[in-house]
């Protein structure tokens, strides 16, 4: 069933923290890259960490990209370049 669903913007200047979306080995998060245009240059990876904060994974935006993921897994989003032409957007669902 569908819980919540949200926006988030970052900007070059967030700092966002590792973290955990639910407990619950049910659960998933979905993610959609909404940004109609980004450059990999540009940053604003979504990172994926195992338990001991290696990096297991990282995604780059991309227009109309969606990452399904366990929402145990711990994760974070890298903050965009000063040069972005824009924040990095992402709409999230967590079921």
């Amino acid at each position: 069933m569908l819980g919540n669903v949200y926006t988030n913007m970052l900007r070059s200047m967030d700092r966002p923290k590792a973290h955990i979306d639910n407990l619950d080995e049910k659960n998933r998060t979905v993610m959609f890259y909404t940004n109609s245009k980004w450059h990999r240059d540009w940053g604003g990876e979504t990172v994926f960490y195992d338990f001991d904060d290696n990096i297991i994974k990282s995604v780059l935006p991309k227009a109309g990209r969606v990452v399904s993921f366990d929402g145990r897994i711990p994760h974070s989003a890298r903050p965009p370049v000063t040069a972005a032409y824009e924040p990095r957007y992402i709409t999230v669902m967590k079921f």
